[in-house]
């Protein structure tokens, strides 16, 4: 293996999984959700029984990624992730 295809299959690696997905699991039919998404997304199922923004913190330290998502209950301007609310 040469140099040039080991930096591209390092690259090829790294870009792989450039977005990531949480999905709190007191979501109706999550798994439903799960099916649809990009394989080359990271999901991750928080814990019902952890405190989700730490499990978010954690996951995050040290991913570059280029987008993240949420999937979690809500209304217009909030945001609920188990008990808590913003």
């Amino acid at each position: 293996m040469t140099l040039q295809s080991n930096n591209s299959l390092v690259k090829s690696v790294l870009q792989k999984e450039r977005e990531i997905i949480f999905i709190d699991p007191t979501v109706e039919d999550y798994e439903s959700l799960i099916a649809g998404i990009n394989p080359d997304t990271k999901v991750v199922i928080l814990d019902r029984m952890k405190d989700r923004v730490s499990q978010i913190s954690e996951a995050l330290q040290g991913g570059k990624y280029k987008a993240v998502h949420i999937v979690s209950h809500g209304s217009e301007g909030s945001l609920q992730l188990g008990s808590k609310h913003w």
